[in-house]
């Protein structure tokens, strides 16, 4: 899942970030998911309208996923023809969140909410960022604010409930997980949860419910459920199913921290590189984007 940079708030120079050849790449990320502050109705796609709110958004088809070599050209003359365009700062986050380079997107990240305090997808974005550097506590803060200033902002008591899992705090995160008011978040959610406390019926509901009812648009959230039940084999069958369905969650794979324990299943690798977001593809990609010179 994912949450991010909003495809509306791709605008003026910023917007030339999505621009490779014919394809127009409308992926955020998040955030968290991109999320990143709520990936997105699964698959990791949001998209933050003017009123502030999040609405399903279409991203980038998994076909078309390597053209980081394109966005970033695009991205560093965003801002290379106007460095305090917030979106062309905006854009280059994302950007840097879909290479992995998260220190990067921290530094993009907290010159936008520096600039733009007030909106929650900034902070949700810089969430995102931090959970996926291993700040943790820095991330939950983030979702806090968030919520704070968006109380039903879709995805984020999903992704503040995903980091209580990893913190292995199981009651605290099905409690967060409940407050999800998006009903796909929420069962996601709960099916990990309910796997980590013992509760495997109640997991096994939960997941059966996901796929029957949203299965080909949650395929890549289903893909990394079964990767935390220890149900491997299972989980690439539906990471097969996410690249069939063009699932835009397979964007954040490269750092998904749910996936860890099929990591190192002699697959996953080979499945990186299918979809050009192996570490050695994404290393290659020269991502030179420069913060204007007045940035903190």
């Amino acid at each position: 899942m994912a949450g991010a940079v909003g495809a509306d708030a791709a605008a003026g120079a910023g917007r030339d970030f999505f621009q490779c050849g014919d394809v127009e790449q409308q992926c955020v990320s998040g955030g968290g998911g991109g999320g990143a502050g709520g990936r997105g109705v699964c698959g990791g796609v949001e998209v933050h309208g003017a009123d502030g709110g999040v609405h399903p958004g279409r991203g980038v088809r998994a076909d078309v996923l390597p053209f980081d070599d394109c966005r970033a050209t695009a991205a560093r003359r965003a801002v290379a023809l106007e460095p305090t365009n917030l979106q062309a700062i905006i854009a280059a986050a994302y950007l840097a969140q879909s290479l992995g380079r998260f220190d990067r997107a921290i530094a993009f990240d907290q010159f936008a909410v520096a600039h733009d305090p007030l909106t929650p997808a900034r902070h949700g974005s810089l969430g995102f960022d931090y959970a996926r550097s291993g700040r943790l506590d820095d991330a939950v803060a983030s979702y806090r604010t968030a919520l704070r200033l968006a109380p039903g902002r879709v995805g984020t008591h999903y992704n503040v409930g995903e980091i209580l899992l990893r913190q292995g705090k199981v009651e605290e995160a099905s409690a967060e997980f409940q407050q999800e008011p998006e009903e796909t978040y929420r069962l996601q959610g709960l099916a990990m949860a309910f796997h980590s406390s013992g509760s495997k019926a109640q997991s096994d509901a939960a997941l059966s419910d996901l796929i029957t009812r949203f299965a080909k648009d949650c395929a890549y959230n289903i893909a990394y459920i079964m990767a935390w039940r220890g149900e491997t084999d299972r989980a690439f069958e539906w990471l097969d199913k996410a690249v069939e369905y063009h699932d835009t969650g397979l964007v954040e794979i490269p750092d998904e921290p749910m996936f860890a324990n099929i990591k190192d299943d002699p697959r996953f690798l080979p499945f990186l590189r299918k979809l050009g977001k192996a570490p050695e593809q994404l290393a290659a990609v020269k991502f030179d984007v420069a913060l204007p010179k007045d940035a903190h």
